[in-house]
């Protein structure tokens, strides 16, 4: 077993309670009174609708959300305003009024829902001290969608209510940038912050190789750019895992430690094709980066200032636009049957791989529920899926190895070596680490 964690017995589970299901009022009574509590200091939060009057919002939500059409389930958001809000708190977003108003019903939000992108629009609701109603819609823009996926490092979102509905049974919450409650299935989750602490360790392992490659700021703080350094390489991982699920057609992709033995005995690599390009996309947004960053260090501190503004953003724009196409040209690999194998330093080993490792005799495996206080369940490999069950024998066979499974309806589970056991984490929250609080 890895050392730390705790495993939970069966004596302990059957103590536990069996919660009763959520429903959407529970979720407006959570995000009412924790709507001014999410941000301490000078931050002041938007007005947020009563609580009988985000009921009949999230209600409305909820039930829309279980009406297909045409056999398709929607996907949606809504943006909920008050009234009176400024030309300040629209943050980039445009604002589509209707010439008439519409009832908060879920009639009236499964109608509009097809009329908006997941990832960019939303249905617009306003409110009063008496009543909401349908609004209009609302262009958002995709810098929010791409920044949580970890796919941009700048965004805008305006600083209101927020809905997101995934799918039927699952809504989520936000205050602004920040997430606050969720529903899933019934079970209310108060947001939390919630690292992938895996990926860490394969960051670590691979940072080393590209380090070498980055050019140094002059003028900012080392800490400064370290931590992003770091942050920006799990945030590469997570882009990946995060595109593939954004495919609906699941996959697995193997993050394999720059020293491990070869990966090729246990796997048939049906498309093998070493490759540096998102690597070198990588190293190139660092380095944009840097210097950008090296410009409004000179600028804040008075010092004379290393280029222009302008040049210094151009070049940061284009390298990150060359990294989020390298992130999705790997991602689009996984349309292939069979995994898609990385190294630790973002070297591009092949795809369409076929994994043959058979589960080895001194690990067993564990179900981890809580990987900030490591706490795990000791499981049965056969109560996982077949894309599951390979991730664990490789694993096992490899244990320096992370794989991230992402099944075909979204879900990210992770699966890495402990000490004894092989660790399997499911539903990971693989957000961007620079807005850990998302």
């Amino acid at each position: 077993m890895r050392e730390g964690f705790l495993v939970e017995r069966e004596s302990k589970k059957t103590a536990k309670q069996i919660d009763m299901a959520k429903f959407p009022k529970d979720l407006a009574k959570s995000v009412f009174e924790s709507w001014d509590n999410i941000v301490s200091g000078e931050y002041v939060a938007p007005v947020c609708p009563s609580q009988s009057l985000l009921k009949q919002i999230l209600e409305a939500c909820y039930i829309a959300a279980g009406s297909p059409d045409e056999g398709r389930y929607p996907r949606f958001n809504v943006m909920v305003t008050e009234e009176n809000f400024s030309d300040d708190d629209r943050k980039g977003a445009i604002y589509y009024r209707f010439s008439k108003n519409r009832a908060v019903c879920a009639e009236e939000i499964r109608r509009l829902a097809p009329a908006t992108d997941f990832k960019k629009s939303a249905i617009w609701i306003m409110f009063n001290t008496e009543e909401c109603y349908v609004a209009g819609v609302c262009d958002l823009g995709t810098s929010w969608h791409r920044a949580r996926l970890g796919l941009s490092y700048s965004y805008q979102v305006p600083p209101a209510l927020l809905v997101q509905v995934d799918r039927p049974g699952k809504i989520k919450v936000y205050q602004g940038e920040f997430a606050i409650a969720s529903l899933t299935d019934g079970k209310l989750v108060t947001s939390r912050i919630d690292i992938p602490f895996f990926l860490h360790t394969a960051a670590h392992d691979g940072f080393e190789n590209i380090a070498r490659h980055f050019t140094v700021p002059e003028i900012e703080e080392p800490r400064e750019f370290e931590d992003f350094w770091f942050t920006a390489l799990c945030n590469v991982f997570s882009a990946i895992a995060n595109s593939i699920s954004a495919l609906e057609h699941g996959g697995l992709l193997v993050i394999i430690s720059v020293d491990s033995e070869d990966p090729l005995d246990h796997v048939r690599m049906k498309y093998p094709c070493e490759s540096s390009a998102l690597r070198d996309a990588f190293v190139q947004f660092i380095n944009a980066r840097n210097t950008t960053a090296d410009f409004w260090c000179a600028v804040e501190s008075g010092l004379p200032r290393p280029g222009d503004a302008q040049g210094a953003e151009l070049i940061l724009a284009n390298a990150t636009e060359r990294l989020v196409e390298a992130i999705r040209f790997v991602a689009q690999l996984s349309g292939c049957d069979g995994a898609i194998l990385l190294t630790t330093d973002l070297k591009l080993l092949g795809f369409g791989a076929e994994i043959r490792a058979e589960m080895a005799s001194d690990f067993s495996v564990s179900e981890v529920t809580n990987e900030l206080s490591q706490s795990c369940i000791p499981c049965d490999i056969e109560q996982f899926g077949m894309r599951h069950r390979s991730a664990i024998k490789l694993v096992s066979k490899l244990p320096k190895t992370c794989v991230l499974a992402v099944s075909q309806d979204g879900p990210v589970s992770a699966v890495w070596a402990g000490e004894k056991s092989i660790m399997v984490r499911k539903g990971v929250p693989l957000g961007n680490m620079n807005i850990p609080w998302a």
